[in-house]
């Protein structure tokens, strides 16, 4: 039984560190690689409706 125990500690010591790992990698990702994704410019901006700014959004 002390060898089942030792097992599953290691186990779940394991599990945290992959787990800590990913959530640091995640972090940095979203960090350096995609920056804007909590905040959106382009939702706080007025909504024009005229040519010109419909031509720049698919430029």
């Amino acid at each position: 039984m002390n060898k089942l125990n030792h097992k599953l500690e290691t186990l779940l010591k394991n599990q945290r560190l992959i787990g800590s790992l990913w959530a640091v990698f995640v972090f940095v990702f979203f960090l350096e690689f995609y920056p804007y994704h909590l905040y959106f410019r382009e939702q706080t901006q007025l909504f024009q409706n005229n040519s010109a700014y419909f031509l720049s959004f698919l430029s």
